[in-house]
């Protein structure tokens, strides 16, 4: 799926500040499209970046829903 210009715009200030890091699409969430940034493993940020596509509009997600959204994902091995 192609990055919404909604999500690549909520996430830009974070882009610009990491340039190694990669906004990536994660898939469906509770009927939603997922997406977060993948940042480089030196970069010291707290909760990963994580965004959903809701009604057309990029919305960010905070403290613990950011790990319940990333498990529901499993992970490439």
């Amino acid at each position: 799926m192609a990055i919404p210009y909604t999500i690549k715009r909520k996430a830009a200030s974070i882009l610009k500040a990491y340039p190694e890091a990669q906004l990536m699409h994660l898939g469906q969430y509770k009927g939603e499209e997922a997406f977060y940034i993948q940042m480089p493993d030196d970069a010291i940020t707290g909760y990963p970046p994580v965004f959903l596509l809701r009604n057309g509009k990029a919305v960010e997600i905070f403290g613990e829903e950011v790990f319940e959204v990333l498990r529901s994902f499993p992970e490439d091995d």
